[in-house]
């Protein structure tokens, strides 16, 4: 198997060129080096008898060249919004939507947004909040923070997610369905979007493209400073370089080559449009000395655009319209942690032992955990589920979760130092703060390990926030901090749902292509009962529930897809002729968490002269919450069941299809 190849499967990167022969530490050398040092793909698939010595090489791998330096500077950089070259999209694309206020005197000052976007956390298995005390307190233990029980990322998967974020749209909509191929990675964000096999134009014949669409953009458009800060969309670096600034970024700082998934031995291209660097795109190499561990750098990166706004407080002030106050901003931050390979922080090893004692305690004891029978899951599953055992009920799963669990130090440390900037800066009574993840991780469910799954290990996500008093009372009055902890939200909501939400407090009506809806309502308790409770305490009564669609298009086969949610089948051969530890791409789904608490799965077969039936999952998320008792299998010829299944196909159907105001 060639390393292009598994990079494909691991990351959704394509296949990576030769890089130039002069280059410093070229990236082909370093990507060598991730496969040498057996992190990314696994130290099972090469069946290593030393597992711990093997990942031992990787915590901090040491190369011959270990200094950080500039590589290259780029003086007239590609920024801003640089279409795909499509012959049928003459007439040009149709600009970012104007942003309408919610009242004709909209005069409050606009708030800080800062989002926290972990890689591969997931909310139902590991207790991530032990590996972040501080994070813990901040958003936890303060009457102005909210956890919301149920977060979903609609499609869980990085780019997938990650695309859906920005833009508020489903993956339908965003045509963005996976990491990689037709429907997949930063080229099909880019790409001119479609609907029913036809390009999506407007009266004039204009096409339409996410890059126009996205959160930055609508903030700028009302006055904000924004920065990214850590890893973007899959596929927008490539052989150490990136294709150019999306729009809508005044410091854009990313990952250029994969090997930042390392921690170490990485390219990071940085980009800001003020102060000493301005309107330079530098490619910085960082070595792998301790100071160059990706998450201390994203913090470090992130910590210089706080000092900026405060250094350009009075200027921006005195340039600003009388009454908008000083100029909000958004901060978009990235850390790679926990995703594989990334170790933990070499200051953070006595602590990262420990979570080798609790894995059976904390993961092995779920009852989905690699189960014995699969018994009503379906065929694709099954006739792969023997080779997924063997590749993943080993030492290393044991393993992962350590290392996972301890590159949560340095995340929450990041946090911290943010914090306290927006601090320093005067801000924190006027500022957003969220904490989220781009998927889940199964962790073993259903022998299941990565994402991209309909259950709920993989769509369930971290989401906590932190919020300005006057966003959560009633009657907007200032009200102190009582010691009695934050709310929990339990109405479910979507990572699609921040983009309308920041928005929505903000003081600006959302475009109206968005799918997601605001949450605004519910942190006043005007739209869902919410609960005072301790930190990590479940709360059934009040609940008020939503539905939540989730899809897939399996990179497999390049993302196929067709419009609308409508999934292409796949072979079903596929799977299970697969190298065990190639065993982890499932094949494309539509699901239906409903409002009654069910989850209905529909899996999409082989494509082929035996026209293999698609298959279905029918939960009771109440009495089964880890899915092991498909009612479609248990109790097929109950008529309660068939008319309950008949209902949802049709609901799902109907929410395949849905665009804007119609999407729940």
């Amino acid at each position: 198997m060639q390393h292009s190849t598994l990079l494909f499967f691991l990351f959704g990167l394509s296949a990576l060129p030769e890089t130039q022969a002069d280059r410093p530490n070229r990236v082909g050398d370093r990507v060598g080096n991730l496969f040498d040092n057996l992190c990314a793909a696994r130290c099972t698939m090469f069946e290593t008898d030393s597992l711990p010595e093997c990942y031992e090489k990787c915590d901090h791998p040491g190369l011959p060249t270990c200094t950080t330096r500039l590589q290259e500077v780029e003086t007239s950089p590609r920024v801003g919004f640089f279409p795909p070259d499509t012959s049928d999209c003459a007439n040009g694309y149709v600009s970012t939507p104007n942003l309408l206020p919610k009242s004709a005197e909209n005069n409050e000052k606009k708030p800080n947004f800062v989002i926290f976007l972990l890689d591969d956390q997931d909310d139902t298995t590991s207790p991530y909040w032990e590996a972040m005390p501080f994070s813990s307190q901040f958003f936890r233990d303060s009457e102005q923070g909210r956890v919301f029980e149920e977060a979903y990322a609609s499609t869980s998967i990085c780019c997938a997610s990650r695309c859906q974020l920005l833009t508020g749209l489903l993956g339908h909509n965003a045509g963005v369905l996976t990491n990689a191929g037709d429907y997949g990675g930063y080229s099909s964000f880019q790409a001119p979007l479609t609907q029913g096999g036809e390009r999506m134009r407007d009266e004039e014949g204009r096409c339409v493209n996410n890059e126009l669409r996205t959160l930055p953009l609508l903030l700028q458009q009302i006055g904000y400073r924004t920065g990214h800060f850590g890893k973007y969309m899959n596929g927008l670096e490539s052989d150490g370089r990136i294709d150019h600034v999306p729009p809508g970024w005044n410091s854009f700082v990313v990952n250029a080559d994969p090997a930042f998934y390392i921690g170490y031995n990485y390219t990071l291209a940085e980009y800001e449009d003020s102060g000493e660097f301005a309107d330079q795109l530098r490619y910085v190499f960082y070595g792998c000395e301790d100071e160059a561990y990706n998450t201390d750098v994203v913090r470090d990166k992130v910590v210089r655009f706080i000092n900026q706004q405060d250094d350009n407080k009075e200027t921006e002030t005195a340039e600003l319209e009388e009454g908008d106050g000083d100029q909000p901003f958004f901060l978009y931050i990235n850390p790679t942690a926990p995703h594989l390979p990334l170790p933990a922080a070499p200051r953070h090893k006595n602590l990262t032992a420990q979570w080798d004692a609790r894995y059976d305690e904390l993961v092995a004891s779920k009852a989905n955990y690699f189960p014995d029978s699969l018994e009503g899951k379906p065929s694709w599953l099954r006739a792969s589920g023997d080779r997924r055992r063997r590749a993943e009920e080993s030492e290393w799963n044991r393993l992962e979760f350590q290392k996972r669990m301890g590159t949560l130090y340095a995340v929450d440390e990041m946090i911290r130092r943010v914090v306290e900037e927006v601090e320093a800066l005067g801000e924190s009574e006027n500022t957003v703060f969220v904490l989220a993840s781009d998927n889940g991780y199964n962790n073993g469910a259903h022998r299941l390990v990565h994402k991209m799954a309909p259950y709920p290990e993989s769509m369930r996500v971290p989401l906590a926030a932190r919020f300005p008093s006057r966003f959560l009372n009633k009657d907007g009055e200032e009200t102190g901090e009582t010691g009695e902890g934050a709310k929990t939200v339990k109405t479910p909501v979507k990572l699609i749902d921040l983009l309308p939400s920041f928005l929505d407090m903000a003081g600006f009506e959302k475009p109206s292509h968005i799918d997601g809806k605001s949450f605004g309502p519910l942190l006043k308790g005007t739209a869902a009962a919410e609960e005072s409770v301790p930190p990590s305490v479940s709360v059934e009564e009040g609940n008020t529930r939503r539905e939540v669609f989730g899809q897939y298009a399996s990179q497999a086969t390049g993302g196929a897809t067709s419009d609308f949610g409508v999934l292409q089948e796949i072979p079903l051969a596929l799977l299970s002729v697969l190298p065990p530890w190639l065993a982890m791409d499932i094949p494309p789904y539509r699901a239906l968490y409903s409002e009654d608490n069910h989850l209905f799965i529909e899996w999409y077969g082989e494509t082929s002269e035996t026209e293999v039936p698609h298959e279905y999952e029918l939960y009771n998320l109440t009495a089964d919450p880890f899915t092991l008792n498909n009612l479609l299998f248990s109790q097929a010829e109950d008529s309660e069941v068939k008319a309950l299944k008949e209902k949802l196909q049709q609901r799902l159907e109907e929410v395949g299809r849905c665009s804007g105001e119609s999407c729940p």
